[in-house]
Protein backbone atom coordinates (compact mmCIF):
# COMPACT_ATOMS: atom_id res chain seq x y z
CA UNK A 1 0.00 0.00 0.00
CA UNK A 2 1.45 3.36 -1.03
CA UNK A 3 1.00 6.46 1.06
CA UNK A 4 -0.32 9.68 -0.47
CA UNK A 5 1.23 13.13 -0.26
CA UNK A 6 -1.97 14.35 1.38
CA UNK A 7 -1.74 11.80 4.18
CA UNK A 8 1.92 12.60 4.83
CA UNK A 9 1.08 16.30 4.92
CA UNK A 10 -1.70 15.61 7.42
CA UNK A 11 0.55 13.44 9.62
CA UNK A 12 3.24 16.15 9.65
CA UNK A 13 0.67 18.83 10.49
CA UNK A 14 -0.97 16.72 13.20
CA UNK A 15 2.36 15.86 14.85
CA UNK A 16 3.48 19.49 14.60
CA UNK A 17 0.42 20.55 16.61
CA UNK A 18 1.44 18.20 19.42
CA UNK A 19 5.16 18.95 19.47
CA UNK A 20 4.97 22.72 18.91
CA UNK A 21 6.74 24.62 21.64
CA UNK A 22 6.15 28.13 20.32
CA UNK A 23 2.56 28.56 21.44
CA UNK A 24 1.70 29.83 17.97
CA UNK A 25 -1.23 28.59 15.90
CA UNK A 26 -0.02 25.75 13.70
CA UNK A 27 -1.31 25.05 10.20
CA UNK A 28 -0.04 23.32 7.05
CA UNK A 29 1.98 26.45 6.20
CA UNK A 30 3.84 26.69 9.51
CA UNK A 31 7.63 26.49 9.11
CA UNK A 32 8.95 23.73 11.35
CA UNK A 33 11.79 25.82 12.82
CA UNK A 34 9.30 28.43 14.03
CA UNK A 35 7.22 25.88 15.96
CA UNK A 36 9.70 23.27 17.18
CA UNK A 37 12.13 24.16 19.93
CA UNK A 38 15.79 23.15 20.01
CA UNK A 39 16.18 22.84 23.80
CA UNK A 40 17.26 19.39 24.95
CA UNK A 41 15.44 17.50 27.66
CA UNK A 42 16.83 14.07 28.57
CA UNK A 43 19.01 14.18 25.44
CA UNK A 44 16.20 14.87 22.96
CA UNK A 45 14.66 17.97 21.43
CA UNK A 46 11.10 18.54 20.26
CA UNK A 47 12.60 18.64 16.76
CA UNK A 48 14.16 15.18 16.99
CA UNK A 49 11.12 13.65 18.68
CA UNK A 50 8.80 15.18 16.06
CA UNK A 51 10.91 13.78 13.24
CA UNK A 52 11.15 10.29 14.77
CA UNK A 53 7.41 10.09 15.50
CA UNK A 54 6.57 11.40 12.02
CA UNK A 55 8.87 8.84 10.38
CA UNK A 56 7.17 6.10 12.38
CA UNK A 57 3.69 7.37 11.47
CA UNK A 58 4.59 7.46 7.77
CA UNK A 59 5.89 3.88 7.83
CA UNK A 60 2.94 2.40 9.76
CA UNK A 61 0.58 4.10 7.29
CA UNK A 62 2.16 2.47 4.24
CA UNK A 63 5.06 4.78 3.43
CA UNK A 64 8.78 4.09 3.40
CA UNK A 65 11.41 5.52 5.72
CA UNK A 66 13.02 7.94 3.28
CA UNK A 67 15.88 10.26 4.21
CA UNK A 68 14.64 13.70 5.16
CA UNK A 69 16.09 16.74 3.37
CA UNK A 70 18.84 18.43 5.38
CA UNK A 71 16.85 21.68 5.26
CA UNK A 72 13.58 20.15 6.53
CA UNK A 73 13.36 22.66 9.40
CA UNK A 74 12.97 25.45 6.83
CA UNK A 75 9.99 23.70 5.24
CA UNK A 76 6.29 23.40 6.07
CA UNK A 77 4.14 20.25 6.17
CA UNK A 78 2.93 21.19 2.66
CA UNK A 79 6.46 21.58 1.24
CA UNK A 80 8.09 18.63 3.05
CA UNK A 81 5.41 16.04 2.22
CA UNK A 82 6.33 15.64 -1.49
CA UNK A 83 9.93 14.76 -0.53
CA UNK A 84 8.72 11.93 1.73
CA UNK A 85 6.25 10.21 -0.64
Amino acid sequence: MAISKGLIEYLLFDNLRYFSTSGATVDKNTVFSSALGASKVAGSTPRSIFRDVSRHDIVINGGTDKPWPTDWLNKTPATLAPALV
